[in-house]
């Protein structure tokens, strides 16, 4: 995405890190819903916030000493929108315990141990769909359909207030997108923004805006901004949607440009 990086120098940033967030969902309908496995990313207030666990029902071989998946790493913001990462022990068909911590928003979860090699005939590291919930709603999914993913594929994203290692985060920008459809399928894509999302409580609430919009009958469209998008500044939520005139496959891929202080 070679103009983004050539905007990059012209602005003179030189601290800065880039972020891939990609989304998938094989099940849209006639209805916008975020795309993500199972159409769910829940943005609740602050106030809201909420530990997650994995949820009951999976397979018994994904345990802590099974030969699937062992531990699940989420990634999160938390109430003060600093980036954070835990490691959930799998209990097999019974619930794990919950995260330390409230999450805020579910940025990415991933396997991050399995009793399994990984190689394309051990069908990888995990036996069964993996959801995080939290005591009432679902939040998340690491697929398992045909071949275990490993980790959520999720279009959807909340700009943090410091990065991975503390660093502030400026603000956010994103640099280009990738979208596709099923072939002979029309879905309608829209990203947007809404900002303030970590200190609004009450109304009147900052309205959510469409800032990208996209129609595609089939196949896979490149989109790279000559100027990014943005900025966009920390605790904005940013997010896929898609819905289609019958059930259809969507998928965005895209980055983010968070902006660090020096």
């Amino acid at each position: 995405m070679s103009s983004g990086h050539n905007w990059l120098t012209a602005r003179g940033f030189t601290n800065y890190r880039i972020e891939h967030k990609f989304g998938r969902d094989e099940n849209v309908d006639t209805t916008f819903k975020p795309i993500c496995i199972g159409g769910v990313w829940p943005t609740p207030t602050i106030s809201n916030a909420t530990p997650l666990r994995i949820k009951a029902g999976g397979n018994a071989n994904d345990t802590a000493a099974g030969s699937g998946a062992r531990e699940v790493t989420v990634i999160y913001l938390d109430t003060s929108l600093n980036k954070q990462e835990e490691q959930l022990a799998t209990a097999g068909t019974s619930a794990s315990s919950y995260t330390s911590g409230n999450v805020f928003r579910l940025i990415r979860a991933y396997v991050s141990a399995s009793g399994t090699y990984a190689s394309a005939s051990s069908g990888f590291s995990h036996s069964a769909s993996i959801t995080l919930e939290s005591s009432s709603e679902d939040w998340g999914t690491i697929d398992a359909t045909n071949i275990a993913r490993g980790q959520t594929q999720i279009g959807c994203y909340a700009v943090p207030a410091t990065d991975n290692d503390g660093r502030t985060v400026k603000e956010a920008y994103v640099l280009g997108y990738v979208i596709s459809a099923d072939s002979n399928k029309q879905v309608d894509f829209i990203m947007y923004q809404r900002a303030n999302a970590h200190t609004e409580t009450s109304a009147p609430y900052t309205a959510a805006r469409t800032i990208r919009e996209h129609d595609v009958a089939s196949g896979i469209s490149f989109i790279e901004a000559e100027v990014p998008i943005g900025p966009f500044s920390p605790g904005t939520d940013l997010g896929w949607m898609a819905k289609a005139a019958s059930s259809a496959s969507a998928i965005v891929d895209f980055e983010i440009l968070l902006v660090l202080e020096d």
